[in-house]
């Protein structure tokens, strides 16, 4: 799949004190085909959530954006009917079109929902998220909520209506209450409809003015993000390459 072109719609630069360093925000919007969304939104979730695609169900240093924190989200179209759940890292929804024994259509609406919840702290300088994953409606009797989600550009009779990628990345910051232990300060959000989409990238606590949002040097994490991302997108004004 060639690289869809980002517009940048806004971005913010500058100093902050808790955290201590620089807020680095880009928002961008992007057209997208019909045809062409099945391919998208399989290849986000091979390359950016590669243990779901392996049957993991846990994740080290990442859980679902919080729809509590006023992280920009599209408000218009399908979005209006899928709101974020709680900690949701993925969202996509749709219809099924299928015909019955005797030729008649019959189409069927779904959603899968898959969310985060706290597990454990590894150390002081990692944690753990639970992956919970809930289907709605109506799935092909040959198909499961986790086989969709891994195939949906080889589905037939697949109809997307919503898809939305929501990440919270940790570091390792020390804060005067806990010592040293893992923060979330940097974040991803794709939203996609059948014509439109959005990419926001947010990080806080940047140290280095000049950098990225997403580029840290010491996490690895971000570094596979980054480079998935630029797999994907082409981004006006932004260049998505990680920096070693």
């Amino acid at each position: 799949m060639s690289k869809i072109p980002v517009k940048k719609i806004r971005s913010e630069d500058r100093r902050t004190y808790f955290p201590f360093g620089f807020l680095k925000e880009f928002h961008g919007s992007f057209s997208i085909t019909a045809e062409s969304l099945p391919r998208l939104c399989s290849s986000c979730i091979k390359k950016l959530l590669p243990e779901i695609s392996s049957g993991e169900f846990s994740l080290t240093d990442v859980k679902g954006g919080d729809a509590r924190s006023g992280f920009s989200h599209l408000t218009s179209g399908e979005f209006q009917n899928y709101g974020p759940a709680q900690d949701e890292i993925l969202l996509l929804a749709g219809e099924f079109r299928n015909f019955d024994g005797e030729g008649n259509e019959k189409i069927s609406s779904f959603s899968i929902t898959v969310c985060t919840r706290f597990k454990e702290f590894q150390g002081a300088h990692h944690i753990v998220h639970s992956v919970t994953v809930t289907p709605l409606g109506e799935f092909p009797d040959d198909l499961s909520p986790i086989a969709c989600l891994l195939n949906l550009d080889l589905i037939k009779d697949l109809t997307i209506h919503a898809f939305r990628i929501s990440m919270d990345l940790f570091s390792s910051r020390f804060t005067s209450v806990l010592g040293f232990a893992p923060v979330a300060l940097d974040h991803l959000l794709i939203e996609v409809s059948p014509t439109e989409g959005l990419l926001s990238l947010k990080s806080e606590g940047v140290k280095d003015k000049a950098a990225l949002p997403l580029t840290r040097h010491e996490r690895t994490k971000e570094e596979l993000v980054i480079e998935s991302l630029a797999s994907l997108f082409a981004v006006e004004g932004l260049s998505l390459q990680s920096i070693r």
